[in-house]
C-alpha cells in the first residue's frame, strides 16, 4: 500500500508519514504522563519499581556520642515521603530523656543508589534566634534478601558545628512512629533502638 501511495502522491505519502509520527509521538508522551501520573500516587508502586533501593517510611536516627563535644545523644523520629519530585525529610529531635528539642525538614534532595543527600533547615525550642540549616547525607545498608533497607549511617554537616557528626538510623514501623507523643514513649523507642 505505501509504495503505490508514495509512487502515486509522494506529497500525501509525506503527510501521511508526517501525521503519523505526531500521533505516535503524542501517544508516547500521554503514556509516560500517565505511567508517571501513577508511580507518583501509588507507595505500592513506587516500592516494586525501586525494590530494595526502597527507603520511604519512618525512621528513628541517633547522633552518634563520639561525634559530639558534649557527650549528650540526640535522637530523631525521622519520616521520608516521596512528594512527586523528589524525598522530603521531615523530623522532631529530641534528647535521650525524650524531651523535644527541635524540628526539621527538607525541601530537596537526591537519592544515588543506596545514598539519601538533603539540606535542611530546624527550628529548635531552645535557641529560636538562631537559624540551623546544613547538609545530610545518609547511606541505607542493602538487604540480602528481598526486603527493603532498614538501617542507615551518614553524617549531619551543619552551621552549628565544624565538623559533620555521625548518626545511624533504624527503620521503625508506622505505628509505633505514629503512636509516640509522650517522652515515656520516646524513652521506649530509644531503648528499642539501642537493643536492636
Amino acid at each position: 500500500y505505501l509504495e503505490k501511495l508514495i509512487e502515486n502522491n509522494p506529497d500525501k505519502a509525506l503527510s501521511t508519514w508526517v501525521l503519523f509520527a505526531i500521533f505516535f509521538g503524542t501517544f508516547v508522551l500521554l503514556i509516560n504522563f500517565a505511567i508517571t501520573k501513577l508511580v507518583n500516587k501509588s507507595e505500592w508502586l513506587r516500592k516494586q519499581v525501586m525494590g530494595q533501593r526502597f527507603i520511604e517510611g519512618y525512621w528513628i536516627q541517633k547522633v552518634e556520642d563520639e561525634s559530639l563535644d558534649f557527650k549528650t545523644a540526640i535522637y530523631s523520629l525521622i519520616a521520608i515521603a516521596y512528594d512527586g519530585e523528589c524525598l522530603q525529610v521531615v523530623g522532631e529531635s529530641f534528647s535521650v530523656d525524650g524531651r523535644p528539642t527541635a524540628n526539621f525538614f527538607s525541601k530537596s534532595s537526591s537519592l544515588d543508589n543506596y545514598a539519601l543527600r538533603y539540606p535542611f533547615s530546624v527550628q529548635t525550642f531552645e535557641r529560636t534566634d538562631k537559624k540551623i540549616f546544613g547538609v545530610t547525607k545518609l547511606v541505607f545498608t542493602q538487604t540480602q534478601s528481598k526486603g527493603f533497607p532498614r538501617r542507615y549511617i551518614g553524617y549531619v554537616n551543619s552551621n552549628l558545628r565544624d565538623k559533620a557528626v555521625a548518626v545511624s538510623g533504624l527503620r521503625i514501623d508506622k505505628k509505633k512512629f505514629k503512636g509516640v507523643d509522650t517522652a515515656e514513649e520516646r524513652r521506649a523507642l530509644i531503648q528499642e533502638f539501642l537493643n536492636d
